[in-house]
């Protein structure tokens, strides 16, 4: 984006600002489902800032502008933010204050914050407002200023809304809507309200086209006792499909309604709500003569633990992915040095090799291809600009995945094409080491992630280095690649059960140098019990050889050589019956003993 372009939207803003007597905006990316990747009708925060990451804030006042985002992002927001106004603090770094302490620092008694309140989470806004309140500071949560600027901004989204088949979703949404009243149940709510677009299509068994790289489509949902609500755009979902929801005594509501339903709510009823994931405004219309739960989102507690038919349907992907992994890597293999490969056409290739199966819908988020420097960065976007061509040497990391109707994948692989430096070879050894302490260990019933994040840095410890983001995140089921509440990071606090799905991810980044990062993804299994209590493992899902000619073989114990090996001999019994003659021999030679 043109710095004058940013300049001119900050200063637009600001005029805004002025009129409504607002002395800081704050500016969110998200949507009003607090999705992680918003519709481009929501990127607000974009627009505004010219910062294509995925997550952040932007708070601008009178006098300054600031972006703040988490260490994934210091790089690429230094880069695209360069030539604006927009300054750039890291959150949770040792010199910067979080978005809502530097408000309070810089306000002073009677100034005024504005946001928008359909996007803002009830659990931001309240801990925003109680806050500010302790300096005097006023916060309105009825300003779109955004909206008021955005002359050209794009339509909400109006994809169509499909069935979900039960031989893929495993359980019918009735189901599903009974085990979320007997969560309702324990929490003694009459009412409950989801916002987040998967937990509704997960409960549902629907997806849609809104959201880019996400099977997902527009609504909420009130589920009570006896009536469940679904508020979407009646032109989204087919007669077939309406007919069968109504049958369910599933009623559909225009979308815009859903304020109106929750004012009307009966008094001295009891509402349960996510406040993480439901918006400031829709908190508001709860009648305040209603009992208000705050919880947990319930349907995540479900929807993580996989049931029978989705694990043999994502198993079954695993091998369907890893044919296109191989496919891609064969190819490469082969056509580097013949012909001119960039880090964009690489990822294309790769689609290619994914699409060719028939259940592929689309990509579960944007391939990231990072040559040389590139890499550095764990959330690079290649550019016709930025965009390298690849040679035979140095390292080269993708990371890459697809959603297909049974289940979403997510692997990275960084292999050598050529000669690579001794300290890069060390490097990608410590990283590989981190994913075998993972996926060997066997753990108790009693374990989270923040328990054994541990494990996958250790190695890197030792030698004075680590990663800056989470181990490992939960995976959806033809869902979104990143989901809650189950995580391996020195934060995740849910405990472990058999039918998560997530991955293991540590890696090595050396700014301006290469990047390492090698991913599988694993689902939790029973491993027996013994007097101490039940334990588990994790089983790897990812079916695509480790590139160990980029490994320091002299780094590696026994023990963790025989996990190597005894992975690349299962790599080989699946994918190679579905591959050609030649795909075969190169996989024969890539899962070779070491």
């Amino acid at each position: 984006m043109l710095k004058n372009t940013v300049r001119e939207r900050v200063a637009a803003l600001r005029v805004q600002m002025r009129g409504h007597g607002i002395d800081a905006c704050v500016i969110f990316g998200t949507d009003p489902h607090q999705s992680e990747n918003a519709s481009r009708h929501w990127c607000d925060r974009e627009w505004i800032s010219g910062f294509t990451g995925s997550a952040g804030v932007v708070i601008v006042t009178l006098e300054k502008a600031i972006l703040w985002s988490d260490g994934r992002y210091v790089t690429q927001a230094s880069e695209e933010l360069r030539y604006t106004e927009i300054e750039f603090f890291e959150l949770g770094g040792q010199n910067s204050e979080n978005p809502v302490d530097y408000l309070k620092n810089n306000l002073k008694d009677g100034d005024r914050v504005g946001m928008n309140g359909d996007v803002v989470s009830a659990a931001t806004a309240k801990k925003m407002e109680e806050t500010l309140g302790e300096s005097g500071v006023g916060v309105e949560f009825d300003l779109d200023l955004i909206g008021a600027i955005w002359s050209d901004r794009p339509e909400c989204p109006a994809e169509p809304i499909v069935a979900h088949p039960l031989a893929y979703a495993g359980r019918t949404h009735m189901e599903k809507i009974e085990d979320l009243r007997e969560k309702m149940l324990t929490k003694k709510a009459d009412h409950y309200i989801i916002s987040s677009l998967d937990a509704i299509a997960w409960l549902f068994n629907i997806r849609g086209g809104d959201i880019d790289y996400s099977p997902l489509g527009t609504a909420h949902a009130l589920v009570s006792s006896v009536a469940t609500k679904l508020f979407v755009e009646n032109n989204k979902i087919g007669e077939d499909l309406c007919i069968a929801l109504e049958a369910d005594r599933v009623t559909i509501h225009p979308y815009s309604e859903i304020k109106t339903v929750l004012k009307l709510l009966p008094s001295g009823e009891s509402v349960a709500f996510a406040p993480k994931k439901v918006s400031r405004a829709l908190c508001d219309a709860i009648p305040e003569s209603c009992v208000k739960i705050e919880t947990s989102e319930l349907v995540d507690e479900l929807k993580m633990l996989k049931n029978g038919v989705e694990i043999a349907n994502i198993r079954s992907v695993s091998v369907s992915d890893g044919v296109a992994m191989c496919r891609f890597l064969c190819w490469l293999d082969d056509a580097l040095g013949r012909e001119r490969i960039t880090e964009i056409s690489a990822a294309d290739k790769l689609r290619e090799f994914r699409e060719a199966h028939p259940d592929m819908k689309r990509l579960s988020f944007p391939t990231i291809a990072g040559y040389r420097e590139h890499a550095a960065l764990p959330h690079y976007s290649a550019s016709p600009e930025s965009c390298y061509d690849l040679e035979p040497e140095g390292l080269f990391l993708f990371d890459s995945g697809g959603n297909y109707l049974g289940g979403t994948t997510d692997v990275t692989r960084t292999i050598a094409l050529g000669p690579i430096p001794d300290v890069a070879r060390r490097d990608f050894t410590l990283v590989l080491k981190g994913v075998i302490n993972l996926s060997r260990l066997k753990f108790p019933s009693t374990a989270t992630g923040a328990n054994v994040d541990i494990l996958a840095r250790t190695p890197l410890w030792e030698y004075g280095l680590d990663f800056r983001h989470g181990t490992g995140h939960g995976v959806g089921s033809y869902l979104n690649v990143h989901e809650g509440p189950c995580a391996i990071s020195s934060r995740a606090n849910v405990r472990f059960r058999p039918g998560m799905v997530l991955t293991i991810e540590p890696g090595c980044y050396r700014a301006g140098e290469y990047g390492i990062r090698t991913e599988n993804m694993v689902l939790v299994v029973e491993s027996g019990k013994t007097e101490s209590g039940e334990f588990f493992r994790f089983e790897t899902l990812t079916l695509c050889p480790v590139d160990m000619s980029a490994a320091d073989m002299n780094m590696l114990t026994q023990e963790e050589l025989d996990w190597i090996n005894g992975y690349h001999e299962r790599v080989f019994e699946k994918l190679a019956p579905h591959l050609d003659e030649k795909e075969r021999e190169w996989l024969r030679a890539k899962t070779r003993v070491v």
